[in-house]
């Protein structure tokens, strides 16, 4: 089921994970990595709505904000995890909404026995930094 973000009650969590400016997602595992759910810190990350990403109708694609550099690692690093049924951590970059490249850290899984969905968490790289 897609849900879009705006009609959902806001949780607790989802208040915590807004204010921690990261990006939490369930996704298909296709070409496009189709949005099911997006928190709404998406807008704080990248400048996008994470409206405009949710269902397979939506304005836009995650995979069109990958950088064109980077979209091969992430297929084979998800590829890979997904042949060993296992977790996965990588490193990219992203193009957010004012044209400028945001280096991510994203940690994801694999829901339950199905491969054809994945639950992550994207962090924008220089909020790890300020972190340490």
């Amino acid at each position: 089921m897609i849900e879009k973000t705006q009609n959902k009650p806001v949780s607790q969590i989802e208040n915590i994970v807004n204010g921690l400016s990261v990006i939490v997602y369930k996704c298909l595992v296709d070409l496009d990595w189709t949005m099911l759910y997006m928190s709404d810190s998406m807008k704080d990350v990248t400048g996008y709505k994470p409206d405009d990403f949710i269902g397979f109708d939506s304005k836009m694609t995650y995979s069109s904000i990958i950088c064109e550099e980077d979209r091969d690692l992430v297929a084979n690093i998800i590829a890979k995890a997904m042949v060993k049924n296992s977790n996965f951590e990588m490193t990219y970059s992203i193009i957010n909404a004012e044209g400028k490249k945001v280096p991510v850290f994203e940690k994801g899984r694999f829901v339950k026995e199905k491969q054809t969905l994945i639950e992550g968490i994207i962090f924008p790289i220089s909020s790890l930094q300020e972190e340490n």
